[in-house]
């Protein structure tokens, strides 16, 4: 529950009807927006290497360790976005 459905304020009067379901719609934007900053946040910091790709095989994050080891390994800058199969292929269709 957020803060703004405990408020003591009645704003029923001076609000539109959908307010309060706008303003909690806001809110969760805000919280999942802060959950993922944070998400990445620790991806980028650890000490592994770490690559997430989504199920088209997709790069959605990736920290600087796997980032300079794929350098290093194939010689493809990875980046958000970019298709891992479709960066391996370019330079090694077999592994692809």
């Amino acid at each position: 529950m957020h803060a703004i459905e405990n408020c003591p304020l009645r704003t029923n009067n001076i609000l539109p009807k959908n307010a309060n379901a706008k303003l909690s719609s806001m809110f969760n934007q805000v919280e999942q927006i802060n959950w993922q900053n944070t998400f990445f946040s620790i991806i980028e910091q650890a000490d592994a290497n770490i690559l997430l790709v989504d199920e088209n095989w997709k790069v959605v994050s990736l920290n600087p360790g796997f980032y300079w080891i794929f350098l290093e390994a194939y010689g493809i800058e990875l980046e958000a976005g970019v298709s891992i199969i479709e960066a391996i292929e370019k330079v090694n269709p077999e592994l692809a």
